[in-house]
């Protein structure tokens, strides 16, 4: 993750000030693994039909969206899609994707499910740079290929070693 933050591309457009928005990137990084070590804490004693994980990831982000309000108003010009995308997104995108999350964490090792979780902002730059003309650099296509190489190779060696002693779910 470190290369993903070493040097400070030039401001652009969709991007001026670089080095803030790698400061916030490095904080929400923070705080998405502190999201994963608090879920899979409350999956460890949740019981069959509770939904605390799920509980928590609302008030979550209830409270990120009541905290991050201010700095999206005023809204000017949106229409009757934009409140059907948004409200799309945040049922699919967030909502389904905490709770299908929070029941997964239950079966999966912590360092497997944070390892699969980092593949979305590892390929962040890609979709900046195919969706804005973002240029990533040098140093974050680095970082990105040495997660996404240590993702692979952590696949690789986990089912190698799954075929020689497979999992227990007890």
């Amino acid at each position: 993750m470190a290369l993903l933050f070493t040097g400070t591309p030039p401001p652009q457009a969709t991007a001026p000030n670089p080095a803030l928005g790698n400061l916030l990137a490095a904080a929400s990084g923070l705080f998405f693994a502190l999201t994963i070590a608090g879920l899979r804490w409350l999956a460890r004693d949740e019981r069959p039909g509770e939904a605390r994980g799920a509980g928590a990831a609302l008030l979550g982000n209830g409270l990120a969206f009541l905290l991050t309000l201010p700095l999206a108003l005023p809204v000017a010009h949106a229409t009757a899609g934009d409140a059907v995308a948004v409200a799309y997104l945040g049922t699919f995108q967030i909502a389904l994707a905490y709770v299908l999350l929070t029941r997964a964490l239950r079966a999966v090792p912590a360092f497997e499910a944070s390892l699969l979780l980092l593949l979305e902002p590892t390929l962040n730059p890609l979709w900046s740079w195919l969706m804005h003309g973002e240029n990533p650099g040098g140093w974050t296509l680095a970082g990105g290929a040495v997660i996404l190489g240590a993702t692979l190779a952590h696949s690789g060696w986990a089912a190698s070693c799954e075929q020689v002693a497979p999992r227990s779910n007890s």
